[in-house]
């Protein structure tokens, strides 16, 4: 199971929980719509996250979900409201 996927120059590398990276060079809005069925959401230009990994949503010098594991990814004012959306949904 994936806990996120982040865009890296053209390639994009998912954190599985193996915690073994993959590679591949798929645009992210292509994985966006992929993996919005199995609870994935973007929560920045160049992130999207797995909804179950998300512990809590941090304000601290800008927005961003803090994860189980501890990782901290950011939250876009652009994708702001969405993620709000999607979290008071869960």
């Amino acid at each position: 199971m994936l806990k996120y996927r982040f865009h890296k120059s053209n390639y994009h590398a998912a954190e599985p929980l193996d915690q073994k990276y993959q590679q591949v060079s798929i645009p992210i809005y292509e994985y966006e719509e992929i993996l919005k069925d199995y609870g994935f959401i973007r929560c920045h230009q160049s992130h999207l996250v797995n909804v179950r990994h998300i512990k809590s949503w941090k304000r601290e010098y800008g927005d961003f979900l803090l994860l189980y594991d501890g990782t901290e990814l950011p939250i876009s004012r652009g994708k702001r409201d969405r993620v709000r959306e999607v979290l008071n949904t869960m």
